[in-house]
């Protein structure tokens, strides 16, 4: 609403995007075979995104692999 305004937040996690940033992946890529996924072990809302991906993975012959991580404090 405010060009050249700031960016306070962003997000990866919209749903539907997934497969279409693996196609993307695997176009750029062809000979990719795995994809690594970093997720925050405490953020139970990312189970049906990972799922997702992992669907999406399946459709395009990728192997998915999640890395969970815990921020340090």
């Amino acid at each position: 609403a405010r060009p050249g305004g700031n960016v306070t937040g962003i997000t990866t996690m919209s749903r539907g995007l997934n497969g279409k940033r693996l196609e993307l992946l695997k176009e750029s890529f062809p000979r990719v075979s795995r994809v690594a996924v970093l997720k925050r072990a405490a953020n139970p809302a990312a189970t049906g995104w990972f799922k997702e991906m992992e669907v999406a993975a399946r459709s395009l012959g990728l192997q998915r692999e999640t890395c969970e991580f815990r921020p340090c404090r």
